[in-house]
């Protein structure tokens, strides 16, 4: 049914890695100027842009009727790469303010955001928790677009001509409501080059993992050396708080590491396993 909807909405479309890369001292000021450079090309000066934007978001619904549809790409850039607190709370009253202030009741139709933690538990903040989370631990009923399922993989091999056992041994990386999910960015490159590598390690920082490991708590390192060789470890999710710089135990670094596309996990068994073995070992 898009067609209903389809050219019914304003659309503001932001990717918080791009501010991020160039905008670090005055984030939440560069996406604004940014917004309002597209609001006066439509508006001219018939809006106050000292406003905050929420407010303005508002003020345009009212003499358009037309609702907004807010779209953030990495919207944990911040959380993940921030460990000024200030600007961590400031960014998240800010998005508190478009998605959950009185005025955004009126105005917004739909918020979508994606990230690589989930959003319900940063620090004591509960800025977004009016959201429908859909994460790698958690994702029905979508689980099978996450990635690529068993059949999928399959029938890539059979097309590029690749061993499928080699390539599940190294891509399949999560087992959830029964279904088996491989990496897509890694199963796309290993067809392309045939060859099966850690495609992974050149999206993500190692450092993450390499403070985890050196933590050690409660033989973190051990566990580590006993899914290198196969096994499985019972990781207990519930304690993560969503917050890289906010990691107080073994359950939390590893429920990091299976966000962060590290280690594989069995949601029915809620264990975790090494999901590409040479990542991990080259920290030993």
């Amino acid at each position: 049914d898009y067609k209903k909807y389809m050219n019914k909405y304003n659309v503001i479309h932001l990717d918080i890695s791009s501010f991020w890369d160039f905008h670090k001292k005055d984030l939440i000021e560069s996406i604004k100027e940014r917004v309002y450079d597209d609001f006066k090309e439509i508006y001219a000066e018939s809006l106050n842009y000292n406003k905050d934007i929420h407010v303005l978001l508002n003020e345009i619904y009212h003499k358009t009727t037309t609702p907004f549809v807010i779209i953030i790409d990495e919207w944990d850039c911040v959380i993940r790469n921030s460990y000024d607190k200030e600007l961590v709370h400031s960014y998240l009253q800010f998005l508190h303010s478009i998605f959950k202030s009185e005025e955004s009741k009126a105005f917004l139709e739909l918020g979508y955001i994606t990230g690589i933690l989930p959003i319900k538990k940063i620090k004591d903040e509960s800025a977004l928790n009016n959201f429908r989370e859909y994460t790698m631990l958690k994702s029905k009923p979508i689980t099978k677009y996450y990635g690529f399922t068993e059949g999928e993989v399959k029938e890539l091999c059979k097309k590029y001509d690749m061993d499928f056992d080699s390539v599940k041994a190294w891509y399949n990386g999560y087992l959830i409501d029964g279904i088996h999910m491989y990496n897509p960015n890694s199963v796309t490159q290993a067809m392309i080059d045939q060859d099966c590598d850690s495609y992974w390690r050149n999206t993500s920082s190692f450092s993450s993992i390499n403070t985890f490991i050196t933590m050690n708590y409660a033989g973190l390192k051990d566990d580590i050396m006993t899914m290198l060789a196969g096994g499985k470890v019972m990781v207990d999710t519930r304690s993560f708080q969503n917050d890289l710089s906010d990691i107080h135990s073994k359950d939390d670094a590893f429920t990091a590491l299976i966000h962060l596309g590290y280690l594989g996990y069995d949601a029915d068994r809620k264990s975790a396993t090494v999901h590409y073995p040479d990542t991990v070992t080259k920290f030993f």
